[in-house]
């Protein structure tokens, strides 16, 4: 039957969608404030900014660099 399991597929990624977006509206209001949140045109973007991604991304260097890299040359040889 095509229109149940299509009929299921649409109920299914409604209720994902909505709920990914309600998680991230509570985490941007958590994180952000409600004032920021309401003022804002892109609150995920400034909510990206707080988190530092990048200092993240600095301390991932050495795992790079000490694992990843040996590893790759060893598959090319």
């Amino acid at each position: 039957t095509p229109l149940k399991a299509a009929r299921k597929a649409v109920i299914t990624g409604t209720a994902l969608g909505l709920f990914l977006f309600f998680l991230i509206l509570f985490l941007a209001i958590v994180v952000l404030g409600t004032k920021i949140v309401r003022e804002a045109t892109y609150p995920s973007y400034i909510l990206v900014q707080q988190i530092n991604l990048t200092d993240f991304l600095d301390r991932l260097d050495l795992v790079i660099v000490a694992v990843w890299l040996p590893a790759f040359f060893s598959k090319l040889a």
